[in-house]
């Protein structure tokens, strides 16, 4: 992945086994499909899974590529391919040429990777020019948008003042729109004046990286995704990733979060010929929460465990729901009412599927026995550590 570009055909079918195995199949039929391909490719602070997209991770990888070819211009790699195609040139200024290998086409394509984020660092102005080459940090583009007025192309360096060091202010300012002006005046200028050098602006250091990499290519490529990006959203899903309860049960709580879990109400949405009567109480509608909070047996769960669901107030969805009951709790209390709601889901599908029975003493006592487990493991964990700082 990180010397061929793949195939677009084939990054479809590597998502797609993914895919298939989250969602499972049965009998070789795809199940539904929950939540879109893009969504679970969010990072978990913003309502995703993490998952990797396919072809933005292989363009990633290529452009580590593409950054030794432009920093270091006397490694083997960086010889041989300049020998060949840019001879005369940089690889920021090269073309794929007439018959490339195959290679060079996928390394000279994720060249657009590297214009997203890669800027010149001023030192002494000598190998930069003003108007072509990317080196104003703080904007979109890092490129002078500044109209030149007929002005020709020159070099950084004639905006340097020999004599007192630092910017010639009045020719900046006579070049540049005053927005460019500030962000121009404020690059600092080192007394030593070495070569000025490439750097990578998503990253401190200033060098690139896969991650940060992907990270602008997933954000460039995000348009129209209903992405969870606000703080109120990252405080609720950090807490869902935080919670130290099972994974299965913080899988569960991301799919209730996104209002995904299969009842009857959003089976409904998909297919239309199915019964939407609540399985449990038999007297309404079973939506997600319903069947949590509005459902009589569920009401009797939580008044077992001790946790105040705020039953007398109304909300649009059971988002905001979850949110405004876990802002009123303390760590072990939502620990309680994650595992509950995981409970009381996990009875409700044995009513249905294996005709049990709605007994909530029994998912008050699953919850109890599941939190049990949880404090003693943790215990153990505590004392292991403590152990390792005694022989330290």
């Amino acid at each position: 992945m990180s010397v061929f570009k793949l195939p677009a055909n084939f990054c479809q079918e590597l998502r797609s086994l993914v895919s298939r195995f989250w969602w499972g199949a049965e009998n070789g039929r795809r199940k539904i499909s929950w939540i879109a391909w893009r969504k679970l490719c969010e990072p978990k602070g913003r309502g995703g899974l993490g998952f990797r997209d396919y072809r933005h991770f292989n363009s990633a990888l290529l452009g580590k590529q593409t950054w030794r070819l432009t920093t270091n211009e006397d490694c083997l790699m960086s010889r041989i391919l300049k020998g060949k195609y840019f001879p005369d040139g940089s690889f920021l200024e090269a073309e794929v040429g007439s018959n490339p290998s195959y290679t060079w086409r996928s390394i000279w394509g994720a060249c657009e990777v590297l214009n997203l984020g890669i800027r010149k660092r001023i030192e002494n102005g000598l190998s930069t020019r003003i108007w072509s080459d990317p080196w104003v940090p703080g904007t979109q583009s890092r490129r002078i948008i500044s109209p030149n007025n007929g002005v020709p192309e020159t070099l950084v360096s004639e905006l340097l003042d020999d004599v007192e060091g630092g910017w010639n202010v009045a020719k900046v300012r006579s070049l540049f729109l005053p927005f460019e002006q500030e962000r121009v005046l404020n690059i600092r200028i080192s007394e030593s004046r070495p070569n000025d050098i490439w750097c990578w602006d998503p990253e401190r250091n200033g060098i690139y990286s896969v991650r940060s990499a992907y990270r602008v290519l997933r954000d460039e490529n995000s348009g129209g995704i209903e992405a969870s990006d606000n703080s109120e959203d990252k405080w609720l899903w950090n807490q869902v990733w935080a919670m130290p309860v099972l994974p299965r049960i913080k899988v569960f709580f991301w799919q209730l979060c996104n209002e995904s879990i299969p009842t009857k109400k959003n089976l409904a949405s998909r297919l239309s010929t199915m019964d939407t009567l609540c399985p449990m109480c038999h007297t309404q509608e079973e939506s997600c929460i319903h069947l949590l909070r509005g459902c009589g047996w569920a009401g009797r769960v939580w008044e077992g465990l001790g946790v105040d669901v705020l039953e007398e107030i109304g909300f649009e969805g059971v988002r905001e729901w979850v949110e405004v009951v876990m802002r009123e709790m303390g760590q072990r209390e939502r620990a309680c009412f994650v595992v509950g709601c995981w409970a009381i889901w996990e009875r409700r599908n044995k009513v249905v599927f294996d005709n049990g029975r709605v007994r909530a003493d029994e998912v008050i006592t699953r919850v109890e026995d599941i939190l049990r487990e949880m404090r003693a493991e943790g215990e153990d964990v505590a004392r292991e550590k403590e152990r390792e700082e005694v022989v330290k």
